[in-house]
């Protein structure tokens, strides 16, 4: 029987940017992975400011995962410093973002970066990680493969029930 330390040190070490990526690798990666997210679940990433020991975290990574769409613009000066040569995935790859106003009210467009609020963008995120998982680790693609068809049957039944609850809502009173 393999040590626990053996089974720990097998593990697919990954960084994230942030919790809720985080959470996706750890439902994609399930035990194959212990995951770290830079910025924690009563953090703000808006106003997040890297320390040292951010930069020796993505080092130790064999996986960081960035959302992208500029949302952690802290990101590339840390990954440089820190001298990371290892595999980034940005998870919104292949996202179609919405816009959004741009701040100061010039009326300008800018990319929304919070498309992970979105549940079929989620599947997205979520085969990308799963790609990225199986790239490093061969042996692990059928489990990240399940548990991504899992999860993805999930977020289409969310996406299902807040569409039916929203239609339930006369057009000309949806507003937020």
């Amino acid at each position: 029987m393999a040590s626990s330390f053996a089974i720990a040190a097998e593990k697919i070490q990954v960084t994230t940017s942030f919790s809720i990526l985080g959470d996706f690798v750890r439902v994609v990666g399930a035990e194959r992975v212990s995951v770290t997210s830079l910025v924690g679940p009563d953090e703000d990433a808006h106003v997040f400011e890297p320390k040292p020991a951010d930069a020796k975290r993505i080092l130790a990574s064999q996986l960081l995962v960035t959302n992208g769409l500029g949302f952690e613009p802290w990101l590339k000066k840390l990954v440089a410093s820190s001298g990371y040569k290892g595999t980034v995935l940005d998870a919104s790859n292949g996202v179609t973002a919405r816009k959004m106003p741009a701040e100061g009210g010039s009326g300008a467009m800018e990319t929304d970066p919070h498309a992970w609020q979105d549940p079929t963008n989620v599947i997205l995120y979520v085969h990308n990680i799963a790609s990225a998982l199986s790239k490093l680790d061969a042996k692990g693609t059928e489990t990240y493969q399940r548990n991504a068809d899992a999860y993805v049957k999930e977020l289409q039944a969310l996406d299902g029930w807040a569409k039916s609850q929203m239609n339930a809502i006369p057009l000309q009173k949806r507003k937020v």
